[in-house]
């Protein structure tokens, strides 16, 4: 006498909870891709090939720069009204104070794009500048600061907490 198994109704479903599985995984991978591809891009400057071809134009900027041997105090006072005041000490490498120079700042937000404030600083004595400007956020802020006197350049960048 023989005996055949019968096949179980889980038996049947096998096959098909491997393509259930296959399909999960593809799934997932596509919403990967998707993510990734609509996320950020990962490029931080613009046109970084031809600043990375440049990049011996930038050190010799960085050298006569340090040369000049100028150094910056920089504050930002809030006034209370959502404005803050911008206040810049220029001297050189001897503690003399740097006089009429063109000073200008770009404050930046360096966790999302859309907020940069520009403001020209006016020279309030003695090497000392001044300026206002309204940020719209509080956090973390990045002051760029360019500095200009004749043929003279200066830059420099502080990060700065707006409460």
């Amino acid at each position: 006498m023989s005996s055949q198994a019968q096949p179980r109704p889980v038996d049947r479903l096998i096959p098909w909870m491997f393509v259930l599985g296959f399909l999960v995984v593809i799934l997932v991978n596509a919403l990967m891709v998707y993510v990734a591809l609509g996320s950020f891009s990962g490029l931080v400057t613009d046109r970084p090939y031809d600043r990375g071809r440049a990049y011996n134009a930038t050190l010799d900027a960085r050298a006569r720069q340090d040369a000049l041997g100028w150094t910056t105090r920089f504050a930002l006072d809030g006034q209370g009204d959502g404005t803050q005041r911008l206040l810049l000490e220029v001297t050189d490498r001897a503690g003399a104070p740097i006089a009429g120079a063109t000073v200008e700042a770009t404050l930046v937000r360096p966790v999302e794009r859309g907020h940069d404030r520009g403001v020209a600083l006016s020279e309030r004595g003695a090497g000392r500048y001044a300026g206002t400007v309204t940020l719209d956020l509080p956090g973390l802020w990045e002051a760029r600061i360019v500095v200009q006197r004749g043929a003279d350049s200066f830059a420099a960048i502080k990060r700065v907490m707006v409460p």
